[in-house]
């Protein structure tokens, strides 16, 4: 039965993504993650330069308490 064959094959193309997906994440995954450990390194290290620009003198000008 034609229906019966096609439906078996989807199952197979199915299984056959599934493999291939796995295999390329198995593969590459760890660099992806390293990746975006530095692309939030990066970004965190931006955020926290930007916020030390902020801080002001307690004392302006030589003035202590």
């Amino acid at each position: 039965d034609a229906t019966n064959l096609n439906r078996k094959w989807l199952e197979v193309c199915a299984m056959l993504r599934s493999l291939l997906l796995d295999h390329i994440l198995s593969e590459v995954g760890p660099s992806l993650y390293n990746q975006g450990l530095a692309d939030a390194r990066a970004f965190i290290e931006e955020r926290t330069t930007d916020l030390a620009m902020l801080q002001r003198d307690e004392f302006p000008g030589g003035r202590k308490r």
